[in-house]
Order: C-alpha cells, then structure tokens, then sequence
C-alpha cells in the first residue's frame, strides 16, 4: 500500500492572472483522474518551509480551508458537444483553479504568501509544497449506510489494513 495519491499540486510560483481573475498554476502529481476535480470546492494542504522571527528554517503543516478554490468546467452552452465527443482537457490550461477576483492594477504574485500567513506567522516563506484537497467530508451511501465515500479511500484503506496487520504482528502471543 501507499499513503500517497494522485492529485494537483501547486508549481513553485502558482499565483497567475487571467482577465480579471487570479488563478494558480498546477502540475499533475501522480495518474489523477482529471475530471473528477471540476466543480468541487477545494482548499490547500502540505507543507511550508519559512525563516522565522528569530532568523530560524521551520517546516509547518498547513491545511488551509478558509479560501476555497474551484476549476470551472466549461458551460455546456460553450462545449455543445462534450456529451458526443467526451470532455478534452488541457492540463496547463483547464486546470488551474481560480483564487479569486483581482483588479487590473493589483498585485497578483503574493497571493500564495497571503493565504499561507492566515496560518502561519513568518518572517519570509522560502518554499512550500502544497497540493488541492477536496474539502467535503467522508460520507456513508446507501440505503442502509452500508457504503463509504470519501477522496483517497483506496490509499486510506489500504494503508490501515496493513498498519493493522503491521500491529498485530509486533504484538506478543
């Protein structure tokens, strides 16, 4: 098993403007099924590696949920025969999640930097490796609740069955 799994991680300066919104850049981590990402709320995770008051490198764990992100799907009224011919997308260019609404004269390179220091204080951000997460929860199915649905299931499940078998192993008879 593996604890790691497909996903979008952010390229090292993500933060880019298009018209009159912000996006990030991402790159593809692992084999993710690319459409199951459009049109889910999703927040950033990882870690950041950031100089200190005191001058000292500290890496940090962020979950950072309180600014959703979201990759549009094209309109069916703009992609008419998407439902004939299936969805195409571009990796670099129909991917990338959008940060939020800018003005023409605003400053559109620290908005990475923003979001991480409603987390974490830090005197300067020297590197971060941050990836989208799909922000819903785990839910039960079914008419008896007898399923499970949650992103990462498959890496979560497995990685628990052997950490279980792994246990029951070192535990003396």
């Amino acid at each position: 098993s593996h604890t790691d799994s497909p996903a979008l991680k952010l390229k090292p300066e993500p933060t880019f403007r298009k018209e009159n919104m912000q996006l990030f850049g991402v790159e593809i981590y692992g084999s993710p099924l690319l459409t199951s990402w459009l049109n889910r709320d999703l927040c950033l995770a990882g870690k950041v590696v950031i100089l200190n008051a005191q001058e000292t490198i500290e890496e940090k764990l962020v979950f950072i949920d309180d600014a959703l992100l979201l990759i549009p799907q094209l309109a069916i009224h703009l992609d008419r025969e998407v439902n004939e011919k299936g969805l195409v997308l571009d990796k670099q260019e129909h991917l990338c999640p959008i940060v939020g609404l800018c003005q023409e004269e605003e400053e559109t390179t620290l908005a990475i930097e923003s979001l991480i220091r409603r987390h974490v204080h830090f005197h300067t951000l020297l590197s971060f490796e941050l990836f989208l997460v799909p922000i819903e929860p785990a839910r039960l199915l079914g008419t008896g609740n007898e399923l499970i649905a949650s992103y990462r299931l498959d890496n979560l499940a497995s990685t628990h069955a052997c950490a279980t078998a792994m246990a029951y192993l070192e535990t003396p008879s």
